[in-house]
C-alpha cells in the first residue's frame, strides 16, 4: 500500500481531521497543500449546469489529492473533494512530497504501481458509463467498485469499502434512483448482490459470469 511505503516521510507530516460534509478542496481552487487520506472517505464531484451533483468517483486511506495538481499537472482543482465520512488526512507541502518521491526509488514504484491500478479501474467507469443499457452499467459500476474499493471476505465475496446510498450509486452510473433500485433488487434476487442499508457485499464469479466476459476480467487484480 502506497501510505505504508511512505510512511517514514508521513511520520514526519502534520494531520488535519474532517466531519462529514466538509468541502476540503472546491472545484476551481488553488489548493495550500498535497493530502493523503489517513483514515475516511472523500468524494470528488461536479456540479451540472442544472445544479445537480455528479459524483465522479472517491479518495480512500492512502489516497492522495488533489492528484493532477500535486504532480503539477493542473493549476487548480478539477473537482469538489467533500468527506463522505468524518477521517483524518495528512497536509503535505507539495514540494516536499515530490522532492520525497523522486530521491527514493520504492516510492517512486509505489506511487506508480498505484495509479496503474487506478487507471485500470477507470477504464472500468468509463466502459461503465458507455453501456446503453441500465442493468450492464450497474453491473460494470460494480465491477469498477470491487477492483478500486474492494475487500475480499472470502473467495468469492468481495465487500466495497465505501458505504455507498442507492442515491450515491445513481449519481456515480448517471441513472435515477429508482432505476438503480429495481435494477439492484434484480441482482440481488440472482445472488449477484447482497445490500443492507449502504454496505454492499458482491459475488465475484457470478459478477463476472454476468458480464459475459469472464476470459478478461476474471484475472484482474483488487487492490
Amino acid at each position: 500500500m502506497l501510505e505504508h511505503i511512505l510512511q517514514p516521510f508521513l511520520s514526519t507530516q502534520l494531520t488535519k481531521k474532517f466531519q462529514q460534509g466538509n468541502i476540503l478542496v472546491y472545484q476551481g481552487e488553488i489548493p495550500r497543500s498535497t493530502y493523503m487520506i489517513k483514515t475516511g472517505i472523500v468524494k470528488l464531484y461536479n456540479i451540472t449546469s442544472q445544479g445537480d451533483e455528479r459524483i465522479v468517483s472517491f479518495k480512500s486511506v492512502g489516497e492522495i489529492f488533489p492528484t493532477s495538481w500535486t504532480f503539477s499537472r493542473a493549476m487548480s482543482a478539477f473537482y469538489y473533494y467533500e468527506a463522505q465520512t468524518d477521517g483524518e488526512m495528512y497536509v503535505i507541502a507539495r514540494e516536499a512530497f515530490n522532492d520525497y518521491i523522486n530521491s527514493h526509488p520504492d516510492a517512486i514504484k509505489a506511487v506508480a504501481s498505484h495509479y496503474l491500478s487506478r487507471y485500470a479501474g477507470s477504464l472500468m467507469r468509463i466502459t461503465a458509463l458507455e453501456q446503453p443499457k441500465a442493468s450492464d452499467k450497474i453491473l460494470y459500476t460494480l465491477y469498477y467498485l470491487i477492483q478500486v474499493y474492494g475487500i475480499r471476505v472470502n473467495n468469492t465475496l468481495v465487500k466495497v469499502s465505501i458505504k455507498l446510498t442507492q442515491q450515491m450509486l445513481a449519481d456515480l452510473i448517471g441513472l435515477t434512483r429508482e432505476t438503480t433500485a429495481a435494477e439492484l433488487i434484480k441482482l440481488r434476487k440472482q445472488g449477484i448482490l447482497r445490500y443492507k442499508g449502504r454496505e454492499y457485499l458482491i459475488n465475484r464469479d457470478k459478477l463476472i459470469h454476468a458480464l459475459g466476459d469472464e476470459d478478461n476480467f476474471k484475472d484482474l487484480k483488487l487492490r
